[in-house]
């Protein structure tokens, strides 16, 4: 329903994707949101984790919450402002678990372009 308030309760049982005001990307699920970059190896997008927190830690600063086809589900125009659905139909329907976050085991080449990308960041030393 469009202006619903989503509260943070609600996102412990949803798999998201979620854009804080700082510009980061986390991926949420069951209630935990992981930090990611994506990297391109031989033109495909590959996805590094890099740090996890409990999804309350975040709550606070996300900007846009977005479905798993990258659609915007929800906004918060403002840090002060409530995060509110913005899309027609249940918006619980899109973001349902369905545990596609298997990890995925890297090559070395590409293993270390993601060490010297998150480098480069000054995400690690």
């Amino acid at each position: 329903m469009i202006g619903e308030v989503i509260q943070v309760e609600q996102l412990k049982t949803v798999e998201a994707t979620a854009k804080l005001f700082d510009k980061s990307r986390w991926r949420i699920v069951n209630g935990w949101a992981k930090k990611f970059t994506t990297i391109f190896d031989n033109g495909k997008p590959i996805e590094v984790y890099y740090t996890e927190k409990p999804v309350e830690e975040i709550y606070p600063n996300i900007r846009l919450l977005f479905d798993k086809r990258d659609r915007v589900i929800a906004q918060r125009p403002s840090a002060k402002a409530v995060l509110r659905v913005g899309v027609q139909g249940n918006w619980k329907a899109r973001v349902k678990v369905s545990n596609h976050l298997k990890p995925r085991k890297l090559n070395a080449e590409t293993t270390t372009k993601a060490y010297n990308h998150l480098k480069n960041l000054k995400i690690i030393n």
